[in-house]
């Protein structure tokens, strides 16, 4: 499957990032160009909610490292929401869940 994302803004300084499909590393590239051109730390918080995601491979995990390594020098928040039980079960494998708030659906 494609991946897809989309981004709202809510008036509170949240910014939701809803991402679907696979991150292979063709489309890690893409997500990071686009995590780069949205400006991201302009806003207080970032979502990502993963709720369609099925697939993540190591290149997609790197440019959400990234995101967060950006996030953070901006004393800004990175959460994952709605993460398939597969992929939190990865993040926390990875002590990845020390640095992002992981929610499951």
């Amino acid at each position: 499957m494609k991946l897809h994302h989309e981004i709202s803004h809510s008036g509170d300084g949240v910014a939701c990032l809803t991402i679907t499909g696979e991150i292979h590393e063709e489309e890690a590239e893409a997500l990071k160009l686009y995590f780069q051109s949205q400006r991201l730390c302009r806003f207080r918080e970032v979502v990502l909610d993963l709720g369609g995601l099925t697939y993540i491979g190591n290149s997609g995990i790197g440019k959400f490292l990234l995101l967060y390594k950006a996030m953070a020098d901006c004393q800004k928040i990175v959460r994952l929401t709605r993460t398939p039980k597969h992929i939190a079960e990865l993040f926390n494998s990875l002590l990845l869940d020390n640095l992002f708030e992981i929610t499951t659906h």
